[in-house]
C-alpha cells in the first residue's frame, strides 16, 4: 500500500509538469488502472501520429484482461494497434467488442474512432470501399474537433476516388479535408491528406504532381516523426517515378520503404514494397529477382489475407509471364487478378487491368478478345479522367491496327496515346511514360510506321532514340527507303543513337541524291566522330591482351600492326617519330619499304582498333602528325604496367597496414613478365626489366612492413616470392632467416642462409654479405 501511494504521488507531481506519460507508468505501477486509462485515452492519439506504438503497447500490456474487455477506449486503442501490425481480423473483432460500450455511454469520440478504425479495414481487408466510405461518412457525424473531421473527409475522398475514379468531387472533399487541418493546426494530419491528393492526382493521371505532393507530405513525416506512414508514401512515390522512367530514384525509395516496413514489422506493407521492388527488377531485365518478390508478397498477402493486395500481385506475375513469352501462364494469372478485381467490386481497377488483359490477347494474336475486353474497359476510364491508362489503350489499339494494317485506325489511336502521353514529359530532354520503352518490341514497328507516315515526329525522334540498340537494327534500313524525308529522319536518329557502327552506311549516303538527305548524314557523321571513343583495356604482364569497350580484340591483320600497337602503347600519350618506329620494326628494310610497311600497319591498326570508321575519316585513336604517330587513349582507358606502377608510388606514401593492404593491391597487378610474346625485341626488354626490379622492390617492402607488424608467416612467403624472382636476393635471404628465426625455426633458418651461399659462390662467384653471414653466426650460437 505505502509503495502504490509512493506511485501515486509521483503521478500527480509529473502531471502537475506536464510528464503525462511518465506519470501513466507510476499509475500502472499503483493499479490505479481507471486513472491510467483515462489518462492513455488523450495520449494514444499523440502516440498513433507519431509512431510510437510501443509504448501503447507496454502500456497495454500493464492492464488486466477483465479491465481492458469493459474499458471501450482500451479496446479501440488495442484495435488500432492490431490494424497496424496487419492483423486486421483481430482489429475488426476489438472494434466491434467495443461498440455497445461506447453507445451505451454515448461517447461520440470514441464512436468515431471506431467507425473510421472500421472504414479503414473494410477498405484494406475486404477492398470493399462502397462500405468503407459509409462508415467514414457515420465517423463524420460524430467527429469531436477538427482534425478528426479531416480525417474522416480524407477517408471518404479515398473511396470515392478508388471506386469512381479522380472525380471532381473527390478533390472538393480534399480540399475540405486540408483546411480542417490547417485549422486544426495538425501537420502529420496535412501530410496524411496531402499522400491522399497526391493519390488522386496520379489517378487523373497528373504523375508529376502526385509526385511533388506525395515529397512534401515525406518532408513533413520526416519533420514530426511518423515513420510508420512514410512506409506507404514512399511506396507509391516509388511506383510512379517507375512510371516515369526513373528508376534509380524508384529504387531508392522502395528500398527504403522496406526497409522501414521490416523494422517496423508492417507486413503488409513489406509485401506490397516487394511488388513495387518487382517491376522495377522487371523493367531493368532482371527477371528471376522480379519473380521472387511478386512470389513472396503473394505468400504474405495469403497468410495474412490481404484480399485487395492480392489482386496486383497476381497481375504483376501476369505481366511478367508476358514478358517472358509465357502466354498461356500470363493468361492464367491474368485471369487470377481479374477474379480478384471483380471481388473487390472495383470498376475502375478492373477496368485498368483489362486493359493489360488485353494486351495479353493482343500477344496471344486472339485480337477479338483482346477488343472485347478494351470496349468494356474504356467507359470507365474516359468517365474517371485516367489520362495513363487512356494513353495505354490507345496505344494497345494503334498495335493491333498496325498488325491489321489499318493504317487509319492506327494514326488516330497512336496520335491519342500520343496526346495524352504528353501531360507526362519531365526531365531534360523532356521524356514521357516508361511503358512505351517495356514495350520495345510493339514500340519500335509502331514508331517507324509513325515515322515513314509522318506521325507524331516528336514522338517517334524521342522513343526511337530513347530504344538505342534496341531499335538500331530496325532504323538502319531506312537509309536506303525510296523517301527522302524517311532517309533523312533514319540519318538523324542514328546520329542521335551513338552507335559508331552506323558509321559506314551514313558514310555510304553522303552522296545521296536529296540535299536534305545529305545534309542529315553530315550531322549524324559529325556527331558520332564528336563522341568519346570506348576506353581502351590493355594487358601487358604475363602476355598480351587489348579490349576495346567490353570486345576483346583477338584477331590481328598483321603482327607489325599489333608492334606498332604495343610501341606506341609504350610511349603515349606522347609522339613517336616514324624513323624511329621503322627502326625498331623493320632495321634491315630500305628506308622505301620500311615506309611502305609502316604505313600499312598503321591502316592495319587503325582498322583494328576502329573497324566500323569509313575510309578517310581520322581515327580516334591513333593520332597522325607531320612525321609522327601518337596513340591517344580514351578516358576510362586502364593499362596494366601504368596502373601497377602508380600503384606502387601510392603505397609508398602509407604507413601500417595502410600500406600492407597498398602493396597487396599493387603486387596483384603484376601478372608476370612484360610482353613475354615478344623475348628479344630490345626495345621491350629495359621496361620488362624496369617493371620486374619495381615488382621485387615491392615485394621487400611488403616483407618489411609484415615484419614490423609480426605477421612472420607472410614475410616467409614475400621473401620466397622475391627469391623466386632473384634467387641471389640478400635482402629476402635476410627477411627469411629473421622470420624463422621469430618463429623458432632456427634449422630453416640456417637452411636459408647455406642455399643462397652455395647459389652465390656456384652462380657469381661471391660470397655472403657481412650482414647475412653475422646473422648466420648468431643463429647458430643460439
Amino acid at each position: 500500500t505505502v509503495v502504490r501511494q509512493l506511485h501515486r504521488r509521483a503521478a500527480a507531481w509529473l502531471l502537475e509538469r506536464g510528464d503525462d506519460e511518465r506519470a501513466v507508468v507510476h499509475l500502472l505501477e499503483a493499479a490505479d488502472y481507471e486513472a491510467a486509462a483515462e489518462l492513455i485515452r488523450p495520449l494514444a492519439k499523440r502516440l498513433f501520429a507519431t509512431s510510437r506504438y510501443q509504448r501503447l503497447e507496454g502500456w497495454l500490456e500493464r492492464f488486466p484482461p477483465s479491465f481492458t474487455t469493459a474499458h471501450p477506449w482500451l479496446l479501440l486503442i488495442r484495435a488500432e494497434l492490431a490494424f497496424a501490425r496487419g492483423e486486421d481480423g483481430v482489429a475488426e473483432q476489438l472494434y466491434r467488442q467495443a461498440e455497445p460500450l461506447l453507445r451505451d455511454r454515448e461517447d461520440a469520440a470514441g464512436l468515431y474512432s471506431l467507425y473510421y478504425g472500421l472504414a479503414a479495414i473494410a477498405g484494406a481487408k475486404h477492398g470493399d470501399f462502397a462500405a468503407a466510405e459509409t462508415l467514414a461518412r457515420r465517423a463524420l457525424t460524430y467527429a469531436p474537433a477538427d482534425d478528426d473531421a479531416a480525417a474522416a473527409l480524407g477517408k471518404i475522398a479515398q473511396a470515392r476516388y478508388i471506386t469512381q475514379g479522380a472525380i471532381p468531387e473527390v478533390f472538393d472533399l480534399l480540399d475540405q479535408a486540408l483546411e480542417r487541418a490547417a485549422r486544426a493546426h495538425n501537420p502529420l494530419r496535412r501530410a496524411s491528406l496531402l499522400v491522399l491528393k497526391g493519390g488522386a492526382l496520379s489517378n487523373r493521371g497528373d504523375f508529376n504532381a502526385a509526385l511533388e505532393t506525395w515529397h512534401a507530405a515525406l518532408d513533413l513525416m520526416e519533420a514530426y516523426g511518423n515513420r510508420h506512414h512514410q512506409i506507404a508514401v514512399l511506396e507509391n512515390a516509388a511506383y510512379h517515378h517507375y512510371l516515369l522512367g526513373q528508376l534509380d530514384r524508384a529504387e531508392a525509395l522502395v528500398r527504403r520503404a522496406l526497409e522501414l516496413a521490416r523494422l517496423l514489422d508492417r507486413q503488409v506493407l513489406y509485401g506490397h514494397g516487394l511488388n513495387i521492388l518487382g517491376i522495377i527488377h522487371r523493367a531493368r531485365g532482371r527477371l528471376e529477382e522480379a519473380q521472387r518478390c511478386h512470389r513472396e508478397a503473394l505468400t504474405i498477402q495469403q497468410r495474412l489475407n490481404i484480399k485487395y493486395e492480392l489482386a496486383p500481385t497476381f497481375a504483376f506475375l501476369a505481366l511478367l509471364a508476358r514478358r517472358r513469352g509465357q502466354l498461356d501462364e500470363a493468361l492464367r494469372l491474368g485471369e487470377e487478378a481479374l477474379n480478384h478485381y471483380e471481388r473487390m467490386d472495383n470498376a475502375f481497377e478492373r477496368s485498368a487491368w483489362l486493359i493489360e488483359m488485353g494486351a495479353i490477347h493482343l500477344a496471344r494474336e486472339e485480337d477479338a478478345e483482346a477488343e472485347a475486353m478494351w470496349r468494356e474497359a474504356e467507359r470507365a476510364i474516359v468517365s474517371a479522367g485516367a489520362r495513363y491508362e487512356q494513353a495505354q489503350l490507345h496505344f494497345y489499339q494503334a498495335v493491333l491496327a498496325h498488325h491489321r494494317r489499318d493504317d487509319e485506325a492506327l494514326a488516330e489511336h497512336l496520335g491519342q496515346a500520343m496526346a495524352l502521353a504528353h501531360h507526362y514529359e519531365h526531365g531534360d530532354p523532356p521524356r514521357c511514360l516508361y511503358f512505351f520503352l517495356e514495350e520495345a518490341a510493339w514500340t519500335i514497328p509502331l514508331m517507324v510506321h509513325a515515322l515513314r507516315r509522318g506521325l507524331v515526329p516528336e514522338c517517334a525522334d524521342c522513343l526511337l532514340g530513347q530504344l538505342g540498340r534496341l531499335a538500331f537494327d530496325t532504323i538502319l534500313p531506312l537509309l536506303r527507303d525510296p523517301a527522302p524525308h524517311v532517309r533523312a529522319r533514319a540519318a538523324h536518329l542514328l546520329g542521335r543513337l551513338g552507335e559508331v557502327s552506323a558509321l559506314t552506311p551514313l558514310a555510304a549516303r553522303r552522296n545521296d541524291p536529296d540535299a536534305g538527305v545529305r545534309q542529315a548524314v553530315e550531322e549524324a557523321l559529325g556527331r558520332l566522330l564528336s563522341l568519346p571513343p570506348e576506353p581502351l583495356r590493355v594487358q601487358t604482364l604475363g602476355g598480351f591482351r587489348l579490349w576495346r569497350g567490353d570486345r576483346e580484340i583477338v584477331r590481328w591483320p598483321r603482327r607489325s600492326a599489333r608492334d606498332v600497337f604495343l610501341l606506341l602503347l609504350e610511349q603515349a600519350p606522347r609522339p613517336v617519330p616514324k624513323e624511329r618506329l621503322m627502326e625498331w620494326l623493320w632495321p634491315d628494310s630500305p628506308p622505301d619499304k620500311a615506309a611502305q610497311n609502316l604505313r600499312r600497319a598503321i591502316a592495319d591498326l587503325r582498322r583494328t582498333l576502329e573497324p566500323e570508321l569509313p575510309a578517310g575519316f581520322p581515327s580516334r585513336y591513333v593520332a597522325t602528325g607531320d612525321e609522327t604517330y601518337a596513340l591517344r587513349l580514351p578516358e576510362g582507358s586502364w593499362v596494366d604496367g601504368i596502373a601497377f606502377e602508380k600503384a606502387l608510388s601510392r603505397a609508398r606514401t602509407r604507413s601500417g597496414e595502410e600500406a600492407i593492404a597498398a602493396l597487396e593491391a599493387a603486387l596483384a597487378l603484376y601478372g608476370g613478365e612484360y610482353l613475354p610474346e615478344l623475348p628479344y625485341e630490345e626495345w621491350v626488354l629495359f621496361r620488362r626489366e624496369r617493371l620486374r626490379e619495381r615488382y621485387r622492390e615491392g615485394l621487400l617492402a611488403l616483407g618489411r612492413h609484415y615484419e614490423e607488424a609480426g605477421r612472420w608467416q607472410e614475410v616467409v612467403e614475400v621473401a620466397r616470392r622475391t627469391l623466386e624472382e632473384d634467387p641471389w636476393s640478400e635482402e629476402a635471404t635476410l627477411l627469411l632467416m629473421r622470420a624463422y628465426g621469430a618463429m623458432g625455426d632456427l634449422s630453416a633458418a640456417l637452411r636459408a642462409y647455406e642455399s643462397l651461399r652455395e647459389r652465390l659462390r656456384r652462380d657469381l662467384d661471391l660470397p655472403p654479405c657481412e650482414e647475412l653471414t653475422a646473422l648466420y653466426r648468431r643463429l647458430r650460437r643460439r
